[in-house]
């Protein structure tokens, strides 16, 4: 998510402000009518293929085309997202959001948000959106696969890129490859731990792996946790990053397989400061030889 160019953040600031007071003065009509259906997950971790699930059922409708209304809030995509102390006005998060599906939903709808950055604030998000109906649905994946994923998609990462707030120490004697990857590893169990804090708020957990086992099952959760997706398909085609449309298909082993020992080792010791937040989501580390 690349930061937004400083005039045009202005800009969209003060467009946003001018929604949220005239939502105070005219509301649109919609406040009562939209659920709020809000993902947690870190990306790459297949929160897309859950969100294009979710719009099979006929009162689902999203903010963007991908699904992240991140990208309506400067400050959401600014250099400061991924800080969890960074102060927003939810109300005005919300009537800017508000204002955009009023444009096209049905009454009433539920709006699926899946921007991952929000895993560090979305406790004050939920309290930010009442009185209005929410619930907050948990999405995990084999930390494993998702690094690697990262490590293809996103191959300059480092922890000046917004990722990550005050990173640990770096251990010494890594080459520019080991240090990369123990950065992937890290950033993930940095963002793993966010995921953990939010599980007595969560309404529904679940994992890439167990959707993908289960489509059906996973349709029939989701309506009993949020009773408006009435009418969501069993089984579904999705279209995820570059791939084409295609049933839901498990791509860990693939992905992990094109890690080396060494590369796994080094996201082992990446993630194992972070390794309660590890196995609290249902994984585990895998062998990693001390580091000297």
């Amino acid at each position: 998510m690349d930061n937004i160019h400083p005039v045009k953040a202005t800009l969209n600031e003060l467009r946003n402000k001018a929604i949220h007071l005239r939502s105070r003065l005219v509301p649109t009509g919609y406040e009562d009518h939209i659920h709020w259906l809000f993902i947690a997950t870190l990306p790459n971790s297949g929160s897309t293929a859950l969100a294009q699930l979710l719009a099979s059922a006929p009162a689902a409708v999203s903010l963007t085309s991908n699904g992240e209304g991140a990208w309506m809030i400067p400050a959401l995509h600014g250099p400061e997202r991924s800080n969890p102390d960074l102060p927003l006005n939810y109300h005005q998060i919300k009537a800017v959001w508000t204002n955009r599906i009023a444009k096209k939903a049905p009454k009433p709808c539920v709006v699926v948000e899946k921007s991952p950055t929000n895993i560090v604030r979305m406790k004050e998000m939920i309290a930010g959106f009442a009185p209005s109906q929410c619930t907050l649905v948990s999405l995990t994946r084999d930390p494993y696969a998702i690094c690697a994923s990262w490590a293809k998609r996103y191959p300059g990462m480092n922890t000046e890129s917004s990722w990550i707030i005050d990173p640990p120490q770096q251990p010494k004697g890594l080459n520019e490859d080991e240090a990369f990857y123990w950065t992937v590893g890290m950033i993930c169990g940095y963002r793993l731990k966010f995921m953990q804090h939010l599980s007595d708020r969560v309404d529904l957990a679940l994992s890439y792996e167990g959707i993908i086992e289960d489509v059906p099952g996973t349709a029939d959760r989701l309506k009993k946790v949020c009773p408006i997706l009435d009418g969501i398909e069993q089984e579904v085609r999705v279209k995820v990053k570059d791939y084409a449309p295609q049933p839901l298909t498990n791509m860990n082993d693939r992905q992990i397989s094109k890690l080396s020992p060494r590369r796994i080792e080094m996201i082992t010791a990446g993630l194992t400061p972070f390794r309660n937040a590890v196995e609290a989501a249902g994984y585990q580390l895998r062998p990693s030889a001390t580091m000297q």
